[in-house]
């Protein structure tokens, strides 16, 4: 009868023990595969496999990753300096679940939420590549992008956003600024190079010959979840609802400028000369954009302080 008890007795441990190892094993151990939409119709394998990195982000829900190498093809996100390329990279980050890369190699964004900065831009581990390259007559990574995000944001603005960079030396902080800077020429000259830079990064990148995907700034300020949207779709994965939440979630990110009376700002440092050339140059790019299958300038989204409308 003791016998009986115990050959019982150890049965049921060797099943208790035997159902904790299944338990542990399935909850414990991290996923290997992850499904994901093909990133492939822009001349480029795809692989669905893609390995976590130390860097992840805490919320699991939320998390972001490094895919394998030649995942994807390089896709450019092209914008002229200021346009908030980097909140951008954010965004689209956690849209999709995957690290945006950079030809810059930044390294305290590599510590900061952007762990793609430090990758090879041309193995496939990130989904796009930043770049601010406009000069497309020279050698850059325009020649093996296989396809481009255009990020533009109207000139006055971009101006605003270099000089509080260029003066705070950091992508958050505001400069010093009085109403005296409508009156400078030399800052008139520099409000004058964006809006030079913008018509020529548009056209340059219009007339590349590959797929072109262009977004403005404003229309994300409006809609980020809408724009981020038309992103996953063009580079040809699906929409996940559960990171659009991610994106409602974190919409901003740890390298957006908040501008406190951006009307007041305006109006003290831009002058109608500035503000009537800036609306005409947009006003050409706006129908080049158009000619090249676009969406128009966003004139509904840009603030009435930077552009005069008659």
């Amino acid at each position: 009868m003791k016998m009986s008890r115990s050959a019982t007795r150890a049965a049921i441990c060797s099943i208790l023990l035997t159902s904790l190892w299944w338990i542990l094993f399935i909850y414990m151990v991290p996923e290997v595969f992850t499904k994901q939409g093909s990133a492939g119709n822009f001349g480029t394998s795809t692989k669905n496999s893609v390995h976590r990195t130390d860097s992840e982000d805490t919320a699991s829900d939320c998390s972001v990753r490094l895919a394998a190498p030649g995942t994807f093809p390089v896709i450019a996100l092209a914008s002229p300096p200021g346009s908030g390329n980097t909140w951008t990279r954010h965004l689209i980050q956690q849209a999709t679940g995957f690290y945006t890369g950079s030809e810059y190699n930044v390294e305290h964004l590599a510590k900061t939420g952007y762990a793609g900065e430090l990758e090879d831009w041309t193995t496939g581990t990130t989904l796009t590549v930043k770049t601010h390259f406009a000069r497309l007559s020279e050698p850059g990574m325009h020649e093996k992008a296989k396809a481009a995000i255009l990020l533009l944001r109207n000139p006055c603005s971009v101006a605003v956003a270099e000089r509080n960079r260029r003066l705070t030396r950091n992508q958050t902080s505001m400069a010093y600024w009085n109403n005296s800077l409508k009156y400078d020429k030399e800052w008139f000259r520099a409000v004058e190079w964006q809006v030079h830079l913008f018509e020529r990064f548009a056209n340059n990148w219009l007339e590349l010959g590959i797929p072109v995907h262009v977004v403005f700034y404003e229309n994300i300020q409006e809609n980020a979840v809408h724009e981020m949207k038309r992103i996953v779709k063009f580079v040809n994965l699906t929409v996940d609802e559960n990171r659009m939440a991610c994106v409602r979630k974190n919409t901003e990110g740890n390298y957006h400028r908040q501008y406190s009376s951006k009307a007041k700002l305006y109006e003290e440092v831009l002058s109608p000369e500035i503000k009537r050339y800036s609306q005409m140059v947009m006003e050409r790019v706006s129908v080049s954009l158009v000619k090249h299958g676009q969406n128009p300038v966003p004139w509904r989204n840009l603030p009435p302080e930077v552009l005069p409308f008659t």
